[in-house]
């Protein structure tokens, strides 16, 4: 006997391409944080004070 079960489901996934288009988001923007806080920690101030 060879039983076959076919079974087709309709999965709306627009809530799950959302939050991966909002992850990808999230993550570009703390690649560019991380490099601004790197320049950031990089640069040289001089301050002079006359007093």
């Amino acid at each position: 006997m060879n039983n076959v079960v076919t079974i087709n489901a309709n999965v709306d996934t627009s809530k799950i391409d959302e939050a991966i288009t909002k992850a990808d988001r999230l993550r570009n923007l703390i690649k560019e944080a991380k490099s601004l806080a790197d320049d950031l920690a990089s640069t040289e101030i001089n301050l002079k004070l006359d007093v």
